[in-house]
């Protein structure tokens, strides 16, 4: 502040007049302020002198006599944006009636939502990581929420059996090789039901035995699909020399030895005593034997010649005859020879090393067993609770001599042979010939489509 300015506001010697005059010189003065200044004031020495005081003497000035400027008399009104050009300022005494704006009108709102507390500024870098965190973490909540969600019926396509239990057992070896990959021993699975299939004759004598001719080709193209699956669980086998009983000749070219497996692997279902399914259609048979006397036993014996869902059945069909009966099974002979109508092959064992068994492969069978058998039911007292054999069957072994010291000299009850009865049954057994001991168990039961005839 000049010198001039100082003492300006020290003496307070000026009048309104004066200051008035001050700011009308300068062009600070609002043009609506009244009145017009006369000439004789215009004419004193005091605007000559005045240029020479500056903005904040006048500021200080107007301070010191607050009731005597309106408000922003010191600086000049300027258009704000959207409101229109500036209109020019009005002279008093012009005959122009002055308007007073109309009264703004105050509608009535909802209120504003109350701004959240303790919200951070979005311009600081912890606001912006704290939002970029709170983004992630509501995407990885969508992720976990739509791999939870049950699966929409109508996207998810139908799988047919065969296509599922593909894809159970990929899922079951993806899950094998990760905990591989982690280095943990492996121990060998399970596999599961395969799909196997009871082939029907489609011949001539069988027509009517289908409504329509696309019907009898639809089943011959099952029989022939079968016959192709078999052949590969062969080679399977062939190929890692799993046949028990069976040695196959490694030595053989591989012209030579084309033609041997070629031959080979399309005798699943073959009968004769030289095929590579014969020592197993023998120990298949001997387990159907053992089955049967556990199951007419009641013996623990069950559990470790069964495996889901067949143990159920044959536990029930155990303990559903009285315990106070006696039962005694017996085979006869075969109807007709034990015949494998269908042959799938897996790995089971997938460790680096080889088992000691020496072979990963694991093995499932639908055989048909069309034998001849009786069972004989006995009382507490040894009486024969079932139908006797016709005399003509009837051939009872000598009754055996009484022990020494049994005091009633009574002989035991002599046995009565049951009428012999044909039993046709097709049940999958399954073997897990990676595993060192394995033996084959009853893994499932099935029955013949009604009206059909099996192919073989």
């Amino acid at each position: 502040m000049s010198a001039f300015s100082r003492h300006m506001v020290k003496s307070a010697a000026l009048t309104p007049a004066v200051c008035c005059c001050c700011c009308c010189w300068a062009g600070a003065c609002s043009a609506a302020w009244p009145p017009p200044l006369p000439n004789s004031m215009l004419e004193s020495p005091w605007p000559m002198v005045l240029p020479m005081a500056t903005e904040p003497a006048v500021a200080a000035i107007w301070a010191i006599m607050p009731g005597a400027w309106p408000a922003g008399a010191l600086r000049r009104r300027r258009p704000r944006a959207g409101r229109g050009p500036a209109t020019a300022p009005k002279q008093i005494g012009s005959s122009a009636a002055t308007t007073k704006p109309a009264p703004k009108q105050i509608t009535a709102s909802a209120p504003a939502p109350p701004a959240p507390a303790n919200l951070p500024s979005q311009n600081t870098l912890r606001s912006r990581l704290i939002l970029a965190s709170v983004r992630h973490e509501k995407a990885r909540q969508a992720r976990v929420e739509k791999r939870l969600a049950p699966p929409d019926p109508a996207a998810t396509p139908e799988l047919s059996d065969e296509e599922r239990q593909v894809a159970h057992l990929k899922t079951m070896l993806d899950y094998r090789e990760s905990i591989k990959k982690k280095g943990i021993l492996l121990p060998p699975i399970e596999l599961p039901l395969l799909d196997h299939a009871i082939p029907y004759a489609v011949g001539f004598r069988a027509r009517r035995e289908y409504p329509s001719v696309a019907a009898a080709y639809a089943q011959f193209l099952k029989n022939m699909t079968n016959e192709g699956k078999n052949a590969f669980a062969m080679r399977h086998i062939a190929v890692s020399d799993s046949f028990p009983g069976v040695k196959l000749d490694r030595t053989r070219n591989w012209f030579s030895s084309l033609f041997h497996y070629a031959r080979g692997i399309f005798q699943a279902q073959s009968l004769k005593s030289t095929s590579w399914v014969a020592p197993m259609r023998q120990e298949m048979l001997e387990q159907y034997i053992k089955l049967n006397t556990a199951v007419a036993q009641d013996s623990p014996r069950i559990t470790a010649l069964t495996m889901p869902p067949f143990r159920a059945d044959a536990a029930a069909l155990a303990r559903a005859r009285p315990a106070e009966h006696r039962y005694v099974w017996a085979f006869h002979r075969e109807v007709t020879p034990t015949r494998i109508l269908s042959l799938r092959a897996a790995d089971g064992a997938f460790d680096k090393a080889l088992p000691a068994s020496g072979t990963r492969v694991g093995v499932q069978a639908l055989v048909r067993f069309d034998t001849e058998q009786s069972v004989e039911i006995y009382d507490t007292h040894g009486r024969a609770l079932h139908a006797p054999a016709p005399t003509a069957e009837a051939q009872p072994p000598p009754p055996p001599p009484t022990p020494l010291g049994s005091g009633s000299g009574k002989p035991p009850p002599v046995p009565v042979p049951a009428a012999r009865r044909r039993v046709t049954e097709y049940l999958v057994l399954d073997k897990a010939m990676y595993e060192l001991g394995a033996q084959w168990r009853f893994r499932a039961r099935f029955v013949p489509a009604p009206g059909r005839t099996v192919a073989v």
